[in-house]
């Protein structure tokens, strides 16, 4: 896991593009701690990396790494479980034990596109074929690792984060307008646009090649994901198969060099990841929660619970409200782009937790979008086709009841009634429920991607919802503190078998994930595989009454808003009081309005 940055720039001194290069790389220490690198071509391509050393310690997985021949370069964010399979098809012995070394190789003898169909990993990289004079970028399937790019200053730019874009002289950024209507709708900003007009990001299972000296094309995409096909299979089949499939993901990514563990709530998904690490582990697995003072809020006893069951070498700290508002500060910075999933808090606190203790944690992110754990994939179609034959009357009645803690759902109920299709109806269920006019330049509207059943909502948040937000998360909270995380759950291989079942093995009677409740099973109580998800938030709501009240009104002032010219004033001070009076909850949208003052301060 590390930082990957770089630029192609004909045109400058040689001594002002070597200190961008090498303040690019200083911006991304936190990625990688270990180790830096950089790396020129004719004083036009330059590489920078800084390592976070997970497997081959030694100075021989040191990157910028150039090939046996010398004709390619690397660099490498990320991990390729597989580099040993790989490694046995290459022509030559390698110098080190690094998967880079192997993912390099492999690069030069078979090319782009055959490496891209084999690796297995999670992986942003940038690679430089001196024979084909080709600067090439990739993204893994899922989107687990990031990269961004885009041309300024004549020349072309990208990095792993946006900070380090604003170490290059002459980088002059502006908001994107599109960008900042679709974070004010879906708190954070999707691919391909970044919060910065001209900067892209690389989109999940994508790649491009770019000729030195030429425009940068569109990328292209090399993984697709897929719908499920008729088949038949028995229970005993499907339970078996995944359960094969998921040990072997989890064993490919318990491969490491430095010390390992596991994060644990006590929901299906970490739970049956850790159960399937501690059969494969003669040691106790190390595992971490995060607990909270508010009960309706903690899973620690239940996880608690799981992991004294499974043997576990469990750790888990309790936070106060103070743990937690020491860690709005710096949540601009650690996400560089306005981004507003509360959740986004503890997952800090967690990674911060867990890096004292271990360098790599597993993780179950994935779980939901793969095997259908979310809600709107049961309801929201029936509700749809349900809702519109109620009369408006009922829901302006409904909203003017004193029920502060309800009328957001009966706000989004009755936007669902008015949908015109399934398709808007899933769109509106993950959108804030900002005023059209909260936004000086108005709410944006991209195409509306065609949903007429719960596998095609999963379909598009596997493409937007999870890299976009859940893998942001996790990616950018976890290496702010230099900690490696890595999701069993989003094996290529898992998913190609998954995806291809209908839908009544991943839901039945109601009840989601199937599979990985019926194998959890086999390791914990039945008990256990029924608890409730309560999710990872936090008590955003009361605070803005209390402990943030203050700054929430100084950082959404009338006045501030006015001399900035993005927000509507009105809007905002009326969503203030709505809130402080209880009229209705809207700790969301304020979240979300909060995140985007503290980034552009």
């Amino acid at each position: 896991m590390c930082g990957i940055n770089g630029f192609v720039q004909s045109q400058g001194e040689h001594s002002q593009k070597l200190n961008d290069i090498q303040k690019m790389n200083s911006a991304l220490t936190h990625r990688g701690p270990d180790d830096e690198g950089h790396w020129c071509f004719q004083e036009k391509l330059y590489f920078g990396h800084r390592r976070l050393s997970i497997i081959d310690l030694s100075e021989l997985g040191h990157q910028p790494m150039t090939s046996r021949s010398g004709n390619s370069t690397l660099v490498l964010n990320g991990e390729i479980y597989n580099y040993k399979e790989l490694a046995q098809q290459l022509s030559g012995p390698t110098r080190g034990q690094s998967d880079t070394e192997v993912l390099l190789e492999y690069l030069e003898e078979f090319g782009i596109e055959k490496c891209l169909e084999n690796i297995r990993g999670m992986f942003a990289f940038a690679y430089f074929s001196q024979r084909t004079q080709k600067l090439t970028l990739a993204r893994d399937p899922f989107g687990e690792k990031p990269l961004y790019y885009g041309h300024f200053n004549n020349g072309f730019y990208f990095s792993s984060e946006l900070k380090a874009f604003t170490q290059v002289s002459g980088f002059n950024p502006e908001i994107d307008q599109q960008s900042l209507g679709d974070y004010l709708k879906y708190n954070y900003v999707p691919a391909p646009r970044s919060i910065y007009a001209g900067i892209d990001k690389l989109p999940a299972g994508h790649f491009l090649e770019l000729s030195i000296g030429d425009k940068c094309p569109d990328p292209k995409k090399y993984f697709h994901k897929i719908r499920s096909v008729d088949s038949f299979c028995t229970d005993e089949e499907v339970i078996d198969q995944v359960s094969l499939l998921l040990e072997q993901s989890i064993k490919r990514q318990m491969i490491s060099d430095v010390p390992l563990g596991v994060f644990l709530s006590s929901g299906v998904d970490s739970s049956l990841i850790a159960a399937l690490m501690q059969k494969q582990s003669p040691q106790p697995v190390k595992s971490f929660t995060i607990g909270f003072e508010d009960q309706d809020y903690d899973e620690s006893n239940n996880a608690g619970l799981i992991a004294e069951h499974l043997g576990l070498d469990h750790t888990e700290y309790i936070c106060t409200s103070r743990d937690l508002l020491k860690q709005i500060p710096n949540v601009a910075s650690v996400y560089d782009e306005p981004f507003s999933d509360s959740s986004q808090i503890p997952t800090l606190l967690l990674s911060k937790m867990t890096r004292e203790n271990v360098t790599v944690a597993l993780s179950g992110d994935g779980g939901d979008e793969v095997f259908a754990g979310y809600n709107r994939y049961m309801w929201l179609q029936k509700a749809h086709a349900q809702l519109k034959y109620l009369p408006t009357s009922l829901y302006s009645l409904l909203k003017i009841l004193p029920l502060p803690y309800i009328s957001n759902k009966i706000d989004k109920l009755g936007q669902i009634a008015k949908a015109a299709d399934l398709s808007e109806a899933y769109e509106l269920s993950l959108q804030n429920n900002h005023s059209s006019d909260i936004y000086k330049f108005g709410q944006t509207q991209d195409p509306l991607a065609p949903i007429s059943d719960p596998e095609d909502m999963m379909l598009q948040d596997q493409n937007r919802y999870l890299p976009d937000d859940i893998l942001v998360k996790v990616d950018r909270a976890s290496m702010a503190h230099s900690l490696e995380t890595r999701a069993p759950y989003l094996d290529r291989d898992l998913y190609s078998y998954v995806a291809k079942l209908p839908m009544k093995y991943k839901i039945r009677n109601g009840v989601s994930k199937w599979p990985l409740r019926a194998i959890l099973k086999d390791h914990l109580p039945e008990k256990f595989t029924k608890l409730p998800k309560k999710g990872f938030a936090v008590p955003i709501d009361s605070w803005f009454r209390s402990e943030l009240k203050d700054w929430m009104q100084d950082m959404l002032s009338e006045d501030r808003l006015k001399k900035q010219g993005y927000l509507n004033p009105k809007i905002v001070t009326q969503y203030i009081s709505e809130h402080t009076s209880k009229k209705k909850n809207r700790q969301f949208e304020l979240w979300n309005l909060l995140v985007f003052q503290s980034w552009l301060d």
